[in-house]
């Protein structure tokens, strides 16, 4: 198996071209990125000497033609209840791990609803630049600390990237600086979602870095990335404030306050 391709999640194997695979087109193989990120049921790897010696694991030679075919979605290796982590070691489907960049996973698809309804371009922008970090969000999560590599996958840019978003919306005349109910445009309640999903995203993630914690250990302390943290708290404020942008522009009154309720913005209201 060729071990970076096993690092994005793909099971595959090297083929001879004797067997039912589509030929190779000698010295035009794709680069590197193009095998990882464009790879479909059967590639042709093109120069294989130059190329799979390269990514190969071990290192191997090959003097023959060979085309990469990946394995099917259905593995069936995780019949029995257990899942790979980055790194390769398997673990139980009910690890808090695999719940954290679970419940990672489960936000990523709520913002791709939220983005698929949304008519703002600006929102539906942000909503894309965020689901395809919270890929390497849920990497981070699903790599123990012993298997990271040196550059680590998420950083404290991409936190920043979320805070300048805030402080820009935040800054926006008559944005909605108190309580919300959640309902009141179909737009911003996808995001309302979202936001929850969010939350117990961060929860799961705040678990694994206090069990990790519980160790007593060096590697307990790197459990979980402090950006991760960071990051997926800083996001569903966010995610909140895209639903009140949405409203604002609709012209929709969401505030759960009331003129029997007065008082400053997140202050008591019911």
């Amino acid at each position: 198996m060729c071990s970076a391709y096993r690092d994005y999640g793909i099971d595959c194997d090297l083929h001879s071209s004797s067997q039912k695979s589509i030929p190779l087109i000698p010295n035009a193989g794709p680069s590197r990125t193009c095998l990882l990120r464009n790879c479909s049921r059967e590639t042709p790897l093109g120069d294989i000497p130059q190329i799979v010696t390269k990514i190969a694991d071990p290192p191997i030679t090959l003097h023959t033609r060979y085309t990469l075919t990946m394995s099917s979605i259905a593995t069936k290796h995780g019949d029995a209840g257990t899942t790979g982590l980055i790194g390769g070691r398997r673990t139980s489907k009910a690890d808090p791990r695999v719940e954290s960049y679970g419940d990672v996973d489960e936000l990523n698809s709520a913002l791709g609803f939220a983005r698929s309804i949304c008519d703002q371009n600006d929102i539906r922008e942000w909503t894309e630049h965020i689901q395809k970090t919270l890929f390497r969000v849920g990497a981070a999560l699903a790599t123990p600390p012993e298997d990271r590599k040196k550059d680590p996958v998420l950083t404290q840019a991409d936190v920043d990237y979320l805070t300048a978003l805030v402080d820009q919306i935040e800054a926006t005349p008559g944005i909605l600086a108190d309580w919300s109910l959640p309902g009141a445009n179909t737009q911003s309640a996808a995001y309302e979602i979202a936001r929850t999903v969010c939350r117990r995203a961060e929860r799961a993630a705040v678990h694994l870095h206090e069990l990790g914690r519980a160790q007593l250990s060096p590697e307990g302390e790197h459990w979980v990335l402090p950006e991760v943290l960071a990051y997926l708290n800083r996001l569903s404020d966010l995610i909140w404030l895209f639903g009140r942008v949405i409203e604002l522009r609709a012209k929709v009154d969401s505030r759960l306050r009331d003129e029997s309720k007065p008082g400053p913005g997140f202050s008591r209201a019911w």
